[in-house]
């Protein structure tokens, strides 16, 4: 019975999403000394996906431009609405 409950645990851990390294993300950053120099936010409007294709999805995206020692990193969160994911991204500034 302990062989099975660790074959699981093992299973669910390796099946898991792996979490964002916290330097990756806005409070990542922020914790880090980061600051927020900008931020945009928005409501972008998509089809609905099946069976809802009658339906508006709405997607929020908020945009954030973060400095820190003349670095600019910009992140950019996403939720959305009908999948009820979440999702961000943050990468050096161009």
């Amino acid at each position: 019975m302990k062989r099975i409950a660790l074959a699981v645990g093992f299973w669910c851990l390796m099946a898991a999403p792996a979490p964002a390294i916290a330097g990756e993300t806005v409070n990542g950053l922020r914790q880090g000394g980061w600051v927020v120099v900008e931020k945009q936010a928005q409501i972008v409007r998509r089809p609905g996906l099946p069976p809802y294709e009658t339906m508006d999805r709405a997607v929020h995206v908020t945009t954030y431009v973060m400095e820190k020692g003349g670095r600019r990193k910009v992140c950019t969160l996403a939720y959305d609405s009908q999948l009820d994911t979440s999702a961000e991204e943050c990468h050096n500034a161009e």
